[in-house]
């Protein structure tokens, strides 16, 4: 084990190793310019890597990464470090992620991957999430049966609508090739210009067809079928948010 703050043999020279807190120094001291303070590679007992002043290590004024702000009790108490064989304690109440609330360990799902071998959400906010998830799959798969519905019912207006489009497609000006909307996907890494998920993406016009706009690859951007939807006639250019944002 390492030694605490300003225990170490140099007080301005942690060594590898060495914990200071929650923190424990994973690599060596770096020199930087003069007039610079110095900085070392420390690892928190939650996983976080960051590269700290060697001064505020020492005195002691930095112990943690700020995880053991709302839950220092328990944290202080049930930290394992890498290569340790800390001993859990079960006793002390672990906040929840999502609802906040302190919780005995047996409240939680074992997860190796944490610090603690406790998952970070607690079961009943996991069952509240899977439920909130079967019920938008459920009001989903009713949205398609009355959408399948209506055209069943409505096929003469489908087929108008369709006709419609198809019209206003072939007397658009330009054309683009499957090519050229392959590697507009590319750009965008096959994920939806508007909202950034990775979802199948239609084709959408960013000047729509009804207003004047062409069929040009120009004029073309990939989104998902409900930011398709969403955006409607209006004239949005997510390609444009997308460089800004670079």
């Amino acid at each position: 084990m390492g030694r605490g703050a300003g225990m170490s043999a140099s007080p301005f020279t942690p060594l590898p190793g060495e914990a200071f807190g929650l923190w424990r120094v994973v690599g060596l001291v770096c020199f930087p310019e003069p007039k610079r303070e110095r900085t070392v590679p420390c690892l928190c007992a939650c996983g976080t890597q960051r590269l700290l002043r060697v001064r505020s290590l020492c005195n002691g004024r930095t112990k943690s990464c700020g995880c053991t702000k709302n839950a220092s009790a328990y944290r202080a108490n049930c930290v394992r470090l890498p290569g340790d064989e800390t001993t859990i304690s079960t006793d002390l109440p672990k906040p929840c992620s999502h609802c906040k609330q302190g919780k005995n360990a047996s409240a939680f799902r074992k997860d190796r991957t944490k610090f603690d071998g406790l998952d970070c959400t607690c079961k009943e906010c996991r069952i509240a999430k899977a439920r909130l998830v079967e019920r938008s799959c459920d009001r989903l798969a009713s949205y398609r049966q009355k959408a399948k519905a209506w055209v069943q019912q409505n096929r003469d207006r489908k087929r108008a609508y369709t006709a419609k489009y198809a019209k206003t497609l072939r007397e658009a000006r330009g054309n683009f090739t499957t090519a050229e909307w392959n590697a507009l996907c590319a750009s965008f890494g096959g994920m939806c210009a508007c909202c950034g998920e990775k979802k199948r993406v239609t084709v959408d016009h960013i000047l729509p067809l009804s207003m004047g706009g062409s069929n040009d690859i120009a004029n073309i951007q990939p989104l998902c079928q409900s930011c398709n939807s969403a955006k409607g006639r209006r004239c949005i250019d997510y390609r444009a948010v997308k460089g800004e944002s670079r």
